[in-house]
């Protein structure tokens, strides 16, 4: 949710589900099991979204990282290897890094000058940190203090580009802005 409560991600139409979760989906290990949902947003900001499964009879959950097949579409595939009960369910957000990078490069793009933006990406990177394991939080605030100093535009542009900056901000969102389908989907995974 947002700092004013209200949820900015909407998930809907999961599959595969029987009667609305109401009965489990059955797989065999090792069988790879593709979840499908509508994940959107309520204005033009970026979505993120994942695939979480865990065991009934434990409390972690594993995420698989879901991928955007357009129209507010979004799949993911996870694999349970031993057999037993497990409940799967859609978390989705609103993207801010990826929003923020967008932008910034559309006016890199044109010409536009970029302070204002490293200054953004930078606190963006502080906020994401609060939230990291330590060793991860020291490298995202290594490349806050870039984006905050008085290096050349194109040393913070790689930053800004890099995929491991994109890895960071992917796995350490704010978990407050996190929406969670509402219902544990049930899978029963036979031998």
């Amino acid at each position: 949710m947002s700092e004013s409560g209200i949820k900015r991600v909407v998930i809907e139409q999961v599959e595969p589900q029987i009667d609305c979760g109401r009965y489990p989906v059955k797989r065999v290990a090792n069988e790879p099991l593709t979840v499908r949902a509508d994940v959107f947003g309520d204005g033009r900001d970026a979505v993120r979204a994942v695939l979480r499964l865990r065991r009934v009879s434990q409390a972690d959950w594993l995420e698989y990282p879901m991928r955007f097949l357009g129209n507010d579409r979004w799949e993911g595939v996870c694999v349970a290897d031993e057999p037993g009960d497990y409940v799967y369910v859609i978390a989705g957000w609103v993207d801010h890094f990826a929003t923020w990078r967008s932008d910034l490069l559309k006016k890199r793009s044109a010409h536009q000058d970029l302070s204002v933006e490293f200054l953004i990406g930078a606190g963006l990177l502080r906020s994401a940190a609060r939230h990291a394991v330590p060793v991860a939080a020291e490298v995202m605030l290594a490349m806050a203090d870039v984006l905050e100093s008085q290096e050349g535009d194109d040393r913070k542009v790689q930053i800004v580009e890099s995929d491991e900056l994109e890895r960071l901000t992917g796995r350490y969102s704010d978990p407050d802005a996190v929406t969670v389908c509402e219902h544990e989907y049930p899978l029963t995974v036979e031998r």
